[in-house]
């Protein structure tokens, strides 16, 4: 994972948003969570994401917003942009809107 870099651009998380990544993208929330402005997470076009890397994603979203801060997910494929409609995620994730939809590849 990269290291945060808030104002310069989305975050890119690694190559895999599964089970085994998740510590290492909350260690990157985390040293976020302070930071001013808006935290965009690029996921990079990836077709899958698990349950734990969404629940996180979605904690991150509420707590930027709660602090007064943005989130936004740059970078959605189709098939996670599908995944967060059918989970009803979308809305909680900032990716129901127009701008959210323009960040689909």
């Amino acid at each position: 994972m990269e290291e945060t870099n808030i104002g310069q651009g989305p975050l890119e998380v690694g190559d895999k948003l599964d089970i085994y990544s998740v510590t290492e993208l909350h260690a990157m929330i985390r040293q976020a969570a302070s930071c001013p402005g808006e935290l965009a997470i690029d996921l990079g076009g990836r077709e899958s994401i698990h349950t734990a890397a969404l629940q996180l994603l979605v904690a991150a979203a509420r707590h930027r917003a709660a602090t007064g801060h943005g989130f936004r997910l740059a970078g959605l494929s189709t098939g996670v942009a599908t995944l967060l409609r059918l989970t009803g995620l979308e809305q909680a994730l900032g990716v129901g809107t127009e701008e959210g939809l323009e960040n689909m590849e």
